[in-house]
Parts: C-alpha cells; structure tokens; sequence
C-alpha cells in the first residue's frame, strides 16, 4: 500500500482498520515476522512526493521487475500517488 501523503499517521491507522486483520493469517504473519515487522501498517510505503520515488526505486534496484501497490488516502492523495507512480521510470 503506498501514499504521497503528509498524514502519516492517519494512513497507517487506516490501513490497520481496513487490512489489520490480514496479519492474524498464519501465512502472512509468518511474512511480517520475517521481516521484523508488528502489523499490516508497517508495511505501507508513505510521505511526500520525494519519500515514495525514492521507495519505489528501491524495489527496482532489489530485482523487482514488476510492483503491485493499492494508493490509499483520500482522493487526493490517492492521485498524487497514481501521478508519482506513473512517472517512476524505472
């Protein structure tokens, strides 16, 4: 889950209500553990422009040749996020 955002907060507690959840799932705690990670809103990449290009190179120079993401926020900062998305060439 990713978001251009300026409410940090605001969106990992949005992302807990909505998906929270998903890390009761054996399989996806298992996920989480291994990354040191205490829940579904530590997972979500968020902040300003720069912070979520930076973010998404990073999944670029591990290997990833293909990134699936939900823009979270609202409907706002779900097009900024789309705008930033679509122009990460990477």
């Amino acid at each position: 889950m990713v978001s251009v955002t300026a409410d940090l907060d605001g969106i990992r507690r949005r992302v807990t209500e909505q998906v929270g959840s998903a890390a009761r799932f054996p399989g996806y705690r298992s996920l989480l553990d291994r990354q040191g990670k205490s829940g579904v809103h530590e997972t979500v990449v968020a902040g300003d422009e720069t912070v979520v290009a930076r973010a998404i190179r990073r999944y670029a120079e591990a290997g990833a040749t293909e990134l699936v993401v939900s823009a979270v926020g609202d409907e706002r900062e779900r097009a900024l996020t789309l705008d930033v998305l679509a122009s990460a060439r990477v």
